[in-house]
């Protein structure tokens, strides 16, 4: 094998790929050192015969590393440009906006919902404690009233009970969803990996 053509292909290739990362660097040089071994090709001509120029070689490298899923997943900034590729499409843009503005109203409307179940609890134990101490107070005065009271309190307490457990559950849904959902995304890159 002639060592000079082999050696001047290989050099040019090694300056067209030199701005890979390292890994993917190190990768394509051995894959292109061995096919050109294995292959028995002698000069450089019947090397580009064979893989192409060095640039068209590195050309298609890089397209490869595009396509490539493992290569996306170690460089997150080609995801990057495929989200800016897929908004550059006028009609996109707008319905990108509109599934973002549809998330964060869903997602606005569960905290509001879950913040006013949650303050209403807190609220309604509070008050129905507080009523309780006064009519404990209001007894001495009149005692009819006094247990009214007592009994009010207790009946606002015992009401407010059944929606404390209905908070607590719906905690405990809210966070199976997000663990479901979670495992579901989990899966799906293990699966992406896989293949």
């Amino acid at each position: 094998m002639s060592k000079i053509g082999k050696d001047q292909y290989l050099s040019e290739l090694k300056s067209k790929i030199s701005k890979l990362p390292h890994e993917e660097y190190e990768d394509a040089v051995n894959y292109f050192v061995e096919y050109i071994e294995d292959s028995g090709l002698e000069s450089y001509e019947d090397i580009c015969k064979e893989l192409g120029t060095p640039k068209e070689a590195a050309s298609e490298l890089m397209v490869g590393l595009l396509n490539d899923k493992k290569a996306r997943k170690r460089n997150p900034s080609i995801i990057l440009i495929a989200i800016l590729a897929i908004l550059s499409a006028p009609v996109s843009i707008p319905i990108f906006i509109l599934l973002i503005a549809i998330l964060v109203s869903v997602g606005a409307l569960i905290v509001a919902i879950f913040i006013t179940l949650v303050a209403g609890v807190v609220g309604g134990g509070a008050l129905a404690i507080k009523t309780i101490i006064v009519s404990i107070g209001s007894i001495g005065i009149t005692s009819s009233g006094g247990m009214i009271l007592i009994g009010t309190s207790l009946l606002a307490i015992g009401l407010i009970i059944p929606l404390v457990l209905v908070v607590i559950k719906l905690i405990q849904c809210l966070i199976q969803l997000i663990a479901k959902l979670y495992y579901r995304i989990m899966r799906r890159n293990r699966h992406e990996k896989d293949n």
